[in-house]
């Protein structure tokens, strides 16, 4: 259980916003949200944040209530394997995303609680932090594996992926473990992810570049995410 003290944790979503991801650490309700999280067994605060991309693909899907029942963000693995892009090749094929330097403990009860489990339920968060450790062990770069133990099989985020290392950290972050159709975001939820892109330090990324990655991968229309991306500068 101690080969993985710290890891970086990938998000690229709702949580590139600071506010909402520290709800899974610290507890509580995020601003201008009904969705309250129990907060991590472990409350040190987030050590480290700094920008990341990758060459899989950011997709929207499913239905969620909390964000208006429209889509929410999930990574797509990208057809061909490539080494990861620059922040601009990303705008048109790959994923912005921030990573949050956390404990092995926290970013195990960020999964938990993604996939609706309780991080104080000491015999299933057992099992699940087990079934981390085992995948992590043989996870290489750009490989991924459905977590099964301990997380009922209708959850959306059951797939452990590792997107490679930094600072001699392992990057993980976790996705559907099944494909499905495409389905659109709410503004607000668009919004989020744009306030926390602007928060991630993406700064070689333009405005007019953001709405192009927005437009491409939201599929909307370029003057709507202009507007949303406006209203976030």
């Amino acid at each position: 259980m101690e080969k993985f003290k710290e890891v970086w944790y990938a998000c690229y979503g709702s949580n590139l916003k600071n506010q909402r991801f520290d709800r899974y650490i610290s507890g509580g309700t995020a601003e201008n949200s009904s969705m309250s999280a129990a907060g991590s067994t472990d409350k040190r605060p987030i050590a480290d944040r700094q920008p990341f991309v990758t060459h899989w693909e950011l997709h929207f899907g499913r239905k969620c209530a909390g964000w208006q029942d429209m889509g929410v963000a999930f990574l797509s693995r990208a057809r061909s394997a490539a080494s990861p892009p620059s922040a601009q090749q990303a705008i048109t094929s790959g994923a912005l995303c921030r990573l949050y330097r956390i404990s092995f403990d926290q970013f195990v009860d960020v999964f938990l609680q993604e996939n609706g489990g309780n991080p104080f339920d000491s015999e299933n968060r057992s099992t699940v932090k087990s079934s981390i450790v085992d995948a992590m062990v043989d996870l290489g770069h750009d490989e991924s594996k459905v977590i099964n133990n301990g997380i009922p099989e209708d959850r959306w985020y059951r797939r452990l992926v590792r997107l490679g290392t930094v600072d001699q950290l392992p990057v993980v972050t976790f996705t559907s473990h099944i494909d499905f159709e495409f389905g659109e975001p709410s503004d607000f939820y668009l919004q989020t992810i744009v306030s926390g892109l602007f928060e991630s330090g993406h700064s070689d990324v333009s405005s007019e570049q953001l709405v192009e990655y927005l437009t491409r991968t939201a599929k909307k229309d370029p003057e709507e995410v202009r507007r949303l991306v406006d209203s976030q500068e």
